[in-house]
């Protein structure tokens, strides 16, 4: 007879250490409320992280005539709002590019956003506008004219951008809306999966990256408190499941996940729900997206009365333009996943190995702690646990090498349960 092994003692990694910034000129106090200057907030400021369900939620509001979604209007490789050089911690460590340093914030080191250009470029399309270059009195170098550190800023440039090219016969000027997300890792900032007990603590390279990063994130977040034109929902999804949906779609094959582990929410988000005008949960927004809509489309003084079926089941997960018929639709599911598959939703004490194309594999039904033999963690050629595979510009956590979301016609399974584990962003 196998003993069975006492359960590991896990610690929880301590957050950094974060030194105060003097609040900017302009700062120290709020933006004040709509009903005092009558005006409308006209940028809606999604505050999450990945792995949250945040796309489905954009693209239920981008169906609003009134609301265009620009998405991530940054990208890890390609350009973020603000990162700074930590050479000394982070030896030998590429700086991404930024367009602005966190440490000399004065500075502009960069007037060009690929990605952002890309987003942009996608919104005039769908109002069949065509291509940045010929769309008439579109500039993208305007964004950066005079800019200083103030993304708040940033983002009303992109909205002015934007709406003057929305015909009046879609939406009024005086409603026209955009709507962005907000994630830690724009202003470099790391929020690693928690895998297994076996998980190395915080290095002190990304300790020092996050210490910098949370400065970036508060200055980001309070130039949103202080604009009458920005208003911001921290959305937000249970921990547990939200690594989760990371580790099935980015991990490599073979990595482990312990469902077992704490998992408290990061500091980012922890100062995220105190310093937004709205909260919302992912599982409430997915049980009653009537309801979250509603509420997010007021903070920009919309209605939801133009919005049709198809918002709420975009919520849901569920493509209207794909479905045979009026009663069914594709749901949003991983390719190669089956909707009914194990997950932390089924089994909150397994342990699953990432499998080839998105599949997982239940390891232990309670946790490593109850494996008799040796278990293989996460350590390949190659691998740093803070910065990915030692590529640049390559993150293993945000960039994914293949489509995140592919809809794939299934069958409703006989279990009732919902595998929310596997709803994609």
């Amino acid at each position: 007879m196998v003993a069975e092994r006492p359960a590991p003692v896990v610690t929880e990694r301590p957050a950094p250490v974060v030194t105060e910034r003097p609040v900017p000129k302009g700062w120290a106090e709020k933006k004040p409320s709509l009903e005092a200057t009558g005006a409308r907030a006209q940028v809606l400021v999604i505050v999450s992280d990945h792995g949250s369900g945040t796309s489905n939620f954009a693209n239920a509001l981008n169906t609003h005539p009134c609301v265009q979604d620009i998405g991530e209007p940054f990208g890890m490789g390609q350009m973020l709002w603000a990162a700074s050089d930590e050479t000394a911690a982070c030896s030998g460590k590429r700086t991404p590019d930024s367009i602005f340093d966190t440490d000399s914030t004065g500075t502009l080191k960069n007037t060009n956003n690929p990605k952002l250009n890309t987003k942009i470029e996608a919104v005039l399309k769908s109002l069949k506008l065509g291509k940045l270059q010929v769309a008439t009195g579109v500039n993208v170098r305007s964004l950066y004219e005079g800019l200083t550190y103030d993304l708040a800023d940033y983002f009303v440039r992109i909205h002015d951008l934007i709406c003057k090219e929305v015909p009046a016969d879609v939406c009024p000027p005086s409603n026209c809306t955009i709507s962005l997300k907000m994630f830690p890792n724009y202003v470099n900032g790391r929020t690693p999966t928690h895998h297994t007990k076996d998980d190395v603590a915080f290095s002190s390279c990304e300790e020092a990256i996050n210490v910098k990063a949370m400065t970036a994130w508060k200055d980001a977040l309070m130039s949103f408190e202080q604009n009458p034109k920005i208003t911001t929902i921290a959305y937000q999804r249970d921990e547990l499941h939200r690594q989760f949906s990371n580790f099935h779609r980015f991990d490599d094959a073979g990595t482990e996940f312990d469902c077992s582990l704490p998992r408290p929410l990061d500091m980012f988000q922890t100062f995220s729900k105190d310093h937004t005008d709205a909260q919302l949960q992912s599982e409430d927004c997915w049980e009653d997206s009537n309801k979250c809509l509603s509420e997010a489309l007021k903070l920009v003084g919309l209605s939801a009365e133009p919005m049709g079926p198809e918002a709420t089941e975009l919520m849901a997960g569920v493509d209207l333009k794909e479905s045979k018929d009026n009663d069914g639709g594709v749901r949003a599911v991983d390719k190669y996943l089956d909707p009914d598959s194990k997950s932390c939703s089924t089994n909150p004490t397994a342990t699953f190995k990432r499998l080839e194309n998105f599949g997982v594999q239940m390891l232990a039904p309670g946790g490593l702690s109850k494996l008799a033999a040796p278990h293989q963690v996460r350590g390949a050629q190659g691998w740093d646990a803070t910065f990915g595979w030692d590529v640049p510009g390559w993150d293993a956590n945000f960039v994914p090498s293949t489509p995140q979301v592919i809809f794939e016609e299934y069958e409703e399974p006989e279990s009732t349960q919902t595998p929310l584990d596997f709803l994609d962003e």
